[in-house]
């Protein structure tokens, strides 16, 4: 609805404000399963027919309710500066966007949430992609660039956000710097030496040699 001015009615603005912090609130406090119209309605006041004219569905409702709760999209890295600089920059602004309440809250009822409703974890999987964008393309830059050893940027991502991931869901110790510094710092090192290991494998496998010339031959 807008007014004969162009302008958004505030009216409607403070009415979808309080739907959505009526949703936030739910997700927060009961889960996904606890965002209900009727829930929505009595938290927020607003009329059901209110509700329905912005949002047809539950689902809409539900996914309006996580884009409220959700933090900015974490910015691009600054290019200069060593890749444990970048990769150390980019962990710790994931860290704190995964800090932040009440969306670090709601986490894990978005995740259950997702395995049982298509649309909620079409909507987690584009929300996931779009904050580790940053970091994705830190990973890429650095293998195509020499500076990491060719690797499965997916799997590598992986490694880097699951002491992240195993912190905020299971033991609830904190994201902080000196996390993020001891996993860049592991992932480094271990990437170094299985580029070494796979450099010594070689020369041990059977045929390979120590040296840049070809096997030497033996006539008899």
């Amino acid at each position: 609805m807008t007014s004969t001015s162009g302008e958004t009615d505030p009216r409607v603005v403070r009415s979808r404000a309080r739907v959505l912090d009526a949703v936030a609130y739910l997700l927060v406090e009961k889960g996904v399963r606890g965002v209900t119209v009727e829930a929505v309605m009595a938290r927020s006041g607003v009329a059901r027919a209110t509700v329905y004219r912005h949002w047809p569905t539950r689902q809409e409702l539900v996914l309006a309710g996580l884009r409220h709760l959700l933090p900015p999209p974490v910015p691009p890295i600054a290019v200069d500066g060593t890749l444990a600089q970048r990769l150390t920059s980019s962990l710790g602004e994931l860290a704190r966007q995964m800090s932040v309440e009440p969306w670090a809250h709601a986490i894990p009822a978005l995740l259950e949430a997702a395995r049982r409703e298509p649309e909620i974890a079409a909507a987690t999987a584009r929300f996931v992609a779009d904050r580790q964008a940053p970091l994705r393309a830190v990973l890429r830059e650095a293998v195509e660039g020499g500076a990491l050893p060719p690797v499965d940027v997916e799997l590598a991502l992986a490694e880097l956000l699951g002491p992240f991931v195993y912190r905020r869901l299971i033991t609830s110790e904190p994201l902080d710097e000196a996390l993020c510094a001891n996993v860049v710092e592991d992932f480094l090192r271990g990437h170094a030496a299985r580029d070494t290991a796979d450099a010594v494998a070689g020369l041990s496998s059977p045929g390979a040699t120590a040296h840049d010339g070809p096997p030497t031959t033996v006539e008899g």
